[in-house]
């Protein structure tokens, strides 16, 4: 998945639309967790007489106030997943995710549907968290966006929309010492096909030399060491102690 952030920075922020959810599902639920089909729910003072009743006919307060907070903690929660992914999908993951169940007692109906919808939303949340805590121990990353490179807390910043950018673009889809030939690297840094007579005319080469060697001058400089390595036609990522051979 790709990140407009940092991973931890990404983590950081999932967790805490998850505690703001855990503790308005904890106002719904009490300590009743196992049970979403009998929440406890605000004062039940009157729910003696409410079984017949319809829950639009009571004037619930603090469900309007649950409502109300529910509402702007999804508001959050969409602002923020924007903020964190590039991609749609995960966003439209969030706001597509419901639960639905048959409701038996009509008197806090409305309650439960509310509960089912944060349950619905947490789930998703937790996912996202768990899907994205293992990269959190990744020290090299990139944000193809932002055309940053990333080495556990130090930044270099590449310039967007360059053939150096597109190269760490491509490298950073595979694994570390993973390597792609320099033909594939060609026509993905240029979207044009390399026909097999332009591989023998001089100059194609020099466009992936040419950002190969200026990714590495700044990496050399920022991180210690060249983040690329070749051998012959092939180019991969490569990572202190884990040189291609």
């Amino acid at each position: 998945m790709y990140l407009k952030t940092s991973v931890r920075e990404a983590l950081f922020k999932i967790d805490q639309l998850i505690k703001q959810g855990v503790e308005m599902m904890n106002g719904i639920r009490g300590d009743y967790w196992d049970d979403y089909k009998n929440p406890i729910i605000t004062d039940p003072k009157e729910y003696r007489e409410l079984e017949d009743q319809k829950i639009e006919d009571i004037d619930f307060e603090e469900f309007e106030a649950l409502e109300g907070k529910t509402r702007k903690w999804l508001d959050l929660c969409k602002a923020t997943l924007k903020e964190i992914f590039i991609d749609s999908a995960h966003f439209y993951r969030f706001v597509s995710a419901s639960k639905e169940v048959v409701i038996q007692r009509r008197y806090n109906s409305k309650f439960i549907q509310i509960e089912l919808l944060l349950e619905a939303k947490l789930d998703v949340l937790s996912d996202y968290f768990f899907e994205l805590y293992p990269l959190a121990s990744a020290p090299l990353s990139y944000n193809p966006e932002s055309a940053r490179i990333h080495y556990y807390d130090f930044v270099q910043q590449l310039v967007p929309d360059t053939h150096e950018a597109s190269l760490c673009s491509l490298l950073f889809q595979k694994g570390i010492g993973e390597t792609v030939d320099f033909t594939d690297a060609y026509a993905f840094m240029t979207g044009e096909s390399l026909e097999e007579i332009h591989k023998w005319k001089n100059g194609w080469k020099n466009t992936i030399t040419g950002a190969y060697d200026g990714i590495n001058r700044k990496t050399n400089k920022s991180f210690g060491f060249n983040l690329l390595s070749k051998s012959k036609n092939q180019i991969c990522l490569n990572f202190p102690g884990r040189p291609m051979r």
